[in-house]
């Protein structure tokens, strides 16, 4: 409908707005927010590539780009962008958190191979990951960590045990 070409059209500008200006980061912002909107999932990992590619010395971008890794399974990619996000911004919390969520996701493929001592392994690094945890959320980590290991221990049908950890 008249609705999409509309939104398509801003899309193009925002491409436009980029050629004209790679360093012009707020267009880049907009173009990859509307990227999955308009197109789909991949179209936004390829824009997200993209902006790291153009911007590889801000925090944003690596973080960004270790989003994309890890929405198409590239766990360790995504977590090496993460640390060089936080070797420029040590105190990037978005850089810190990933790293424990694309960790967790690295665990959850492990489990479901059946290499469920690498998943473990994984699953406790993922917490150590977080900086500075409050009590409580070190008590709900170690709380679904005892959930997960009394999982893997009872029963080896893994698939679909991760779904609620988030």
């Amino acid at each position: 409908g008249s609705m999409s070409s509309c939104r398509s059209q801003a899309f193009h500008s925002f491409e436009n707005a980029i050629d004209a200006d790679p360093r012009n980061i707020e267009a880049w912002r907009r173009l990859i927010e509307s990227a999955e909107y308009l197109y789909d999932r991949r179209e936004r990992i390829r824009k997200l590539e993209a902006f790291v590619a153009e911007f590889p010395e801000r925090a944003e971008a690596l973080v960004a780009a270790a989003e994309a890794a890890g929405e198409r399974g590239a766990f360790d990619k995504g977590v090496r962008f993460a640390h060089k996000a936080i070797a420029l911004e040590p105190t990037n919390r978005s850089a810190h958190d990933l790293i424990s969520r694309l960790t967790v996701g690295k665990a959850r493929k492990k489990a479901r191979e059946g290499k469920l001592d690498v998943a473990r392994k994984l699953y406790l690094r993922a917490f150590d990951e977080r900086p500075k945890c409050t009590q409580g959320q070190r008590l709900r980590a170690s709380g679904e960590i005892a959930a997960f290991l009394s999982s893997i221990s009872e029963d080896d049908r893994v698939d679909g045990m991760f779904d609620e950890v988030n």
